[in-house]
């Protein structure tokens, strides 16, 4: 079912940008015996909200349908995290030595 109101503030009408027609969902992937066969295909139409500027798609796909077979995977590095955590962990005692100096430089305090 195709939206009439902006999905963020509510408000009408919405300004027709780009239609591209019907299509597929992106990422459902045919096998070889369904390939020929008829696919579920959904409107893809671009609108614009003049009242918050956001720029958004009219049709709403139900969830069951989207995700159904959904071929992303997100990912991760173990040395990224690794690297994110040791950098995390040397701002944290840095915070902590700046803290402390600070307080010692204007006799606020002390360790």
């Amino acid at each position: 079912m195709a939206e009439t109101r902006c999905i963020s503030c509510g408000a009408a009408p919405l300004a027709p940008i780009l239609h591209l027609g019907t299509t597929p969902l992106a990422n459902a992937l045919l096998t070889k015996e369904q390939i020929g066969k008829p696919e579920p295909r959904f409107p893809l139409e671009l609108r614009f909200c003049a009242t918050c500027s956001l720029v958004q798609i009219t049709e709403k796909v139900p969830p069951e349908q989207m995700f159904r077979e959904y071929a992303y995977f997100s990912s991760f590095s173990d040395t990224i995290v690794s690297q994110a955590g040791a950098r995390s962990r040397r701002t944290a005692r840095s915070s902590r030595s700046s803290t402390r100096s600070t307080r010692r430089a204007s006799g606020s305090g002390s360790d």
